[in-house]
């Protein structure tokens, strides 16, 4: 008789232990699995993560000569980008009075810097110094060669600019012309920068008649630069 009652006691106990280890393992589990629920999924983490890097590179035009970096063109083109809900960040690489021979020597360290998309204003002081137009094309078509290394051709933007005619008319079209000429060999995009209804109106620019000001370079994103670049990077 005291031998049945230590095997049911026995059985009893093996069974309590049996349930109590296949509860604590469940339970680990379901543990196991909150955690994994908790943590942010890889692609949500690259997408928290993510933001498109334009680098806009050139001389005082792209600097925003004369006024606040917030009032500069890239500073006003970021803005407008962010308030459309993209990750954006719009690197302003300008330095004033930089010509193409400049742009050319810093070209490497540009396209080091990883960007999505490139915005270049260059030229202009080339002309104000009355340089010759082919070596003021071959540093361009140079510096572009170097930065579509690392850049698509699709995502560079060469912006246009014009000169005056106080260095000649037949100088004025070459100049005017090459940047056709350069977007189209090196196929890359050409956007109109330097246009006739900033720098004929005084109310966009600056007092020196040379760069625009705060109004002038807003009507420049908002009327040729910001389309563009929407159509490439808002989803």
């Amino acid at each position: 008789m005291k031998t049945t009652i230590s095997l049911i006691l026995i059985f009893v106990l093996l069974c309590g232990a049996l349930a109590y280890f296949l509860l604590a393992n469940e339970s680990k589990k379901d543990s196991d699995t909150s955690n994994i629920n908790s943590e942010p999924s890889i692609t949500e983490e690259t997408d928290n993560n993510s933001r498109i890097k334009i680098i806009a590179v050139g001389d005082s035009l792209t600097a925003g000569f004369d006024l606040p970096l917030v009032d500069s063109y890239p500073k006003i083109l970021e803005k407008k980008l962010s308030e459309s809900g993209e990750k954006v960040e719009v690197v302003n690489a300008g330095i004033s009075g930089e010509t193409t021979a400049g742009l050319l020597e810093r070209a490497e360290f540009i396209v080091e810097q990883k960007p999505d998309l490139l915005l270049i204003t260059t030229g202009g002081n080339d002309a104000f110094r009355n340089l010759p137009i082919k070596s003021t094309k071959e540093n361009i078509k140079a510096a572009l060669q170097i930065f579509k290394r690392n850049v698509k051709a699709d995502n560079i933007y060469l912006l246009q600019i014009e000169t005056t005619a106080n260095l000649g008319i037949s100088y004025r079209e070459e100049f005017n012309d090459m940047y056709k000429d350069i977007a189209s060999s090196e196929e890359v995009n050409l956007l109109p920068f330097v246009v006739r209804e900033v720098f004929l109106d005084p109310n966009k620019m600056l007092s020196d008649g040379i760069h625009p000001n705060q109004a002038g370079y807003e009507y420049i994103v908002n009327e040729f630069i910001f389309p563009e670049i929407s159509k490439k990077i808002i989803r």
